[in-house]
Order: C-alpha cells, then sequence, then structure tokens
C-alpha cells in the first residue's frame, strides 16, 4: 500500500511504499513511458502519401503523428458512443411521444 506523506522536496510531494521515496514527477515519468508496442504495415501508395506528406509539412516525428492521428479517432469514437440508459430505438421512440 502506497501512503502520502507531507513531505515537501523540491516542490513535489513524495510517495512512500517500504521505505522507498519516488518523487512524483518521477512516479508520473514512470506511469507515462510507453513499453508496448503496435506495427502497421502500408501498401507502396500509403507509403509514398505519408512520406510527401510529413516532407510537406516538415514532420520530424512520425510516430507522434500517427498517434495523434489514432486517439483523435478513437477518442471521437468514444465521444459518439457514449452509454446511455436506453437504446438508440427506444429513444427514437421516447422523442416521438414528445
Amino acid at each position: 500500500m502506497i501512503y502520502l506523506k507531507s513531505f515537501i522536496l523540491s516542490s513535489t510531494c513524495i510517495f512512500v511504499k517500504n521505505n522507498s521515496f519516488m518523487s512524483v514527477n518521477a512516479q508520473k515519468y514512470k506511469m507515462l513511458k510507453r513499453k508496448h508496442k503496435k506495427a502497421i504495415l502500408f501498401n507502396e501508395y500509403e507509403m509514398n502519401a505519408f512520406n510527401r506528406y510529413c516532407k510537406k509539412f516538415k514532420i520530424s516525428n512520425q510516430s507522434q503523428l500517427i498517434r495523434e492521428a489514432l486517439f483523435s479517432k478513437v477518442i471521437q469514437g468514444f465521444e459518439d458512443n457514449y452509454p446511455t440508459l436506453f437504446s438508440n430505438e427506444e429513444l427514437k421512440k421516447l422523442e416521438n411521444y414528445s
């Protein structure tokens, strides 16, 4: 179990676990470190288009571009399909009664 102590060391709180200290910044970095891989394959046309786009807009970090595009789509999907109490058909029926 991790207990939050009220120590302040260089403006960050310290978490104590089994008498070992780790700053909040170090803990946050450890949590956000990317350690899982996914691979995608492009055909020649897709790869050429991607490379032209990166060259035209001077994109040096291609993995960041792909990550941002992917997660913008993922987040949009979550926003479009949020959980509701009623199914879409039931909501349409309720709208017709109003």
